[in-house]
């Protein structure tokens, strides 16, 4: 029985240790991949912009251009919040920003995988290459 409780113990303390580290290494897998999204919606924003700079654009595309740019960069104001909120985050509120964070990327990418298909019916064209 003692030498079952010592390992318990031993291998609570090696849990303890290992737990900043652990923590630390998923912070910096979440804030990276929250950046990478963040650069994601800025080159997606920066074409929608060269889209708009062109005199020759059609009214209804100049609209449609005009909401995608407003839409990423509403985005990218909640992508920027989720990245400040994980820097700063504590032991007290580590599990909410990370739920919180994850949770904004995978509505992100949904989102925007619906707005491919949605170019793709509108043009019939399959531009993502995804099969539809």
């Amino acid at each position: 029985m003692n030498n079952k409780m010592q390992d318990i113990t031993s291998n609570a303390e090696k849990t303890t240790a290992d737990t900043p580290k652990e923590w630390e290494k998923e912070r910096q897998d979440i804030l990276g991949e929250l950046r990478d999204l963040r650069n994601d919606i800025d080159d997606k924003l920066g074409k929608e912009q060269e889209k708009l700079a062109d005199k020759k654009l059609k009214p209804s595309e100049r609209t449609d251009c005009e909401a995608m740019a407003a839409e990423l960069t509403k985005e990218k104001g909640v992508v920027e919040s989720h990245i400040k909120a994980i820097e700063t985050s504590e032991d007290a509120n580590w599990n909410t920003n990370r739920d919180s964070a994850r949770a904004a990327m995978t509505d992100f990418k949904s989102w925007w995988a619906k707005q491919k298909e949605k170019m793709d019916r509108k043009t019939d064209a399959d531009n993502d290459h995804d099969g539809h």
